[in-house]
C-alpha cells in the first residue's frame, strides 16, 4: 500500500521530468517560450510542447523546426538544432544524405560545428558525433563512441577528419595531436579549424 501511495505522489512529477524551461525557433523565425521535452530518439518527427506545467502538450513537427534551446538543470544553456544526417555508405568513403531531418545536439558552435546525436543499435547505444562544414547545409558522420570516448580510437578518428577535410584544408588533420583529442574530444576538429583553415 505505502509503495503504491509513493508511486501516486511521484507520477506527476515523473511527467514532468523530461520537461525543460526553453524556447523552440520556428524556419519563418517566429518563436515560443515554455515547457520542452528532449526528442526521446534523433529521428523523431515531433517535438512536444507545453506552454506551462497544467497546459496540454502540443507538438511541433521537426520540418517546421529550425531549433530549440532548453535550460539543463545545471543552469547552461543547451542548444538543438534540425540537420539532415549524412553517414558513410557500406564499405565506401561516400556519404549519403539522409532524406528526413532529425534532431542533433550542439557540442560546439563554429565555423565548423560539431553536433551529437544519440543512437541506439541492436546491442549498444551511445552519442554519435557530426561536423557541418561552412558550405554545407548537412552534417557528416565523424565518429561515434558507444563505449565512452577512448583513446584508442585516435587513428580512426584522424582517418575521418582526413577523409572530411584533406580536400578544403589537409593542415586539420595533420595538425590533430592524440593530447588535444583526448582533452577535448571531437570537439577539437571545431576549434582547429578556426586557427588553421581560417582564411
Amino acid at each position: 500500500m505505502k509503495k503504491l501511495l509513493l508511486l501516486i505522489l511521484l507520477l506527476p512529477f515523473a511527467a514532468m521530468a523530461d520537461y525543460y524551461p526553453g524556447t523552440v525557433t520556428f524556419n519563418n523565425g517566429s518563436t515560443k517560450d515554455g515547457l520542452i521535452e528532449i526528442p526521446a530518439k534523433h529521428n523523431q518527427k515531433e517535438l512536444f510542447f507545453k506552454t506551462d506545467e497544467k497546459a496540454k502538450k502540443t507538438k511541433f513537427m521537426v520540418d517546421d523546426v529550425k531549433e530549440f534551446t532548453i535550460q539543463g538543470e545545471d543552469m547552461s544553456t543547451i542548444k538543438y538544432v534540425t540537420r539532415k544526417l549524412a553517414n558513410l555508405k557500406i564499405l565506401s568513403t561516400k556519404y549519403k544524405i539522409e532524406d528526413k531531418k532529425s534532431w542533433v545536439r550542439i557540442v560546439r558552435e563554429g565555423e565548423v560545428s560539431i553536433m551529437t546525436a544519440f543512437i541506439k543499435t541492436y546491442n549498444t547505444s551511445g552519442p554519435v558525433y557530426y561536423v557541418q562544414k561552412p558550405d554545407e547545409d548537412y552534417c557528416r558522420y565523424l565518429a561515434a563512441f558507444y563505449g565512452g570516448l577512448s583513446i584508442n580510437e585516435f587513428k580512426m578518428f584522424k582517418a575521418m577528419v582526413k577523409l572530411i577535410f584533406n580536400d578544403d584544408c589537409p593542415k586539420l588533420e595533420e595538425s590533430l595531436e592524440k593530447e588535444d583529442f583526448k582533452a577535448k574530444g571531437p570537439a577539437i576538429v571545431s576549434i582547429l579549424y578556426e586557427q588553421v583553415c581560417d582564411n
